[in-house]
């Protein structure tokens, strides 16, 4: 399945856990804006906008007089952790002593959205053609040079956005052949000098191939498999996740919706041989379909390849009953299904194959 276009956050999202990023990303799941760590996140962006705003109209820091606090009143949220409150102060502070020695930043540009087709074109933020996209905190044009921060109110991390940021900003600026691409770890800005990227033209080939291959791998994905990991604390998810209650369950769980969403697709498979290849006959005045020796055995190698619920499954297909006998009799011999664990609301399944 296609999920255009792609943004650093959404493919990293489905490395981190396919399970999440299919819900956010199918709109069956929004993204929660309560928790402290993602409301200090956007008040911290919406921060450094309106000091780089003020600085573009030619005012200084000490004219434009702006209060950290003013972007968490615009959210009309508090932070309810006295740890993010003390974390917030030490961005906030962080980021006011950054802006400060970057006097460029008056020619800088905030908030820049580009998108860009599979050829690399530019396009507009949601048209349907798009591919790769994504929005940097700042971009000056300098000297035949762009500059690209970013910043992080938490740990910075090696990622696709300092893999997709050169491939859109070499599609705008045409002109252009050398990069510079910086985090911006407000947490520790001593650290500043770790974070920062060169880049030029040549290397977007590369860059490109790298993106391709996960996007492929993502869209080959027939089921998109819960993975437990240290994100989901702070994640909305986690009050439906079938691992909410048990981390040691991944394996168990992850074999069950693999062959869940496995059963799906074959059972539809199994219904077209009936539908389009069984004879309909009439017993006791009810309709079958009465299949050959050779789609039964079809049918056979498909409820293997089901392994769960193969025989529940065979019950809700209108088949004679001698094709029923023959074919969970034959399934029987080779798959023995574990009975359902139930234990705190936890449910473990198990398949085992006769050897």
């Amino acid at each position: 399945m296609k999920w255009n276009p792609y943004s650093p956050s959404k493919i990293e999202s489905f490395i981190r856990c396919p399970y999440r990023a299919s819900l956010i990303y199918g709109n069956k799941l929004e993204r929660n804006l309560n928790k402290d760590i993602v409301i200090v996140g956007k008040a911290i962006h919406n921060l450094a906008e309106r000091y780089i705003v003020g600085l573009n109209s030619g005012m200084t820091l000490e004219e434009l007089e702006i209060s950290p606090y003013s972007e968490l009143e615009k959210l009309n949220v508090k932070l309810q952790s006295p740890h993010m409150i003390s974390r917030y102060n030490l961005l906030a502070d962080n980021l006011l002593k950054w802006i400060s020695t970057h006097k460029e930043l008056s020619e800088a540009k905030t908030e820049i959205s580009i998108s860009i087709d599979k050829n690399s074109n530019p396009v507009e933020w949601n048209d349907k053609n798009g591919y790769l996209r994504g929005r940097m905190d700042v971009v000056l044009e300098k000297d035949n040079y762009i500059y690209v921060y970013d910043f992080k109110t938490g740990e910075p991390h090696y990622g696709y956005q300092d893999i997709i940021y050169p491939i859109l900003i070499f599609s705008l600026f045409e002109n252009i052949d050398v990069m510079e691409m910086s985090y911006v770890p407000l947490g520790d800005i001593e650290y500043l000098d770790k974070w920062k990227f060169i880049y030029d033209r040549s290397q977007i080939p590369e860059l490109k191939k790298i993106v391709n291959i996960k996007i492929k791998e993502i869209e080959k994905m027939d089921v998109y498999l819960p993975n437990p990991n240290e994100y989901c604390s702070n994640s909305n998810c986690i009050s439906i996740c079938p691992f909410r209650h048990s981390m040691e369950n991944k394996d168990i769980i992850s074999k069950y919706l693999y062959y869940k969403a496995k059963a799906d697709q074959l059972n539809n498979e199994i219904k077209e041989i009936v539908n389009n290849e069984g004879t309909l006959v009439s017993t006791a005045g009810k309709f079958y379909k009465e299949i050959s020796t050779s789609n039964r055995y079809k049918i056979i190698d498909l409820l293997e390849a089901i392994g769960k619920d193969n025989i529940q499954l065979l019950e809700n297909i209108t088949i004679s009953k001698t094709d029923f006998i023959k074919i969970s009799k034959k399934i029987k011999e080779k798959i023995i299904i574990d009975p359902i664990v139930k234990k705190r609301k936890r449910y473990r399944f198990e398949q085992k194959i006769k050897e």
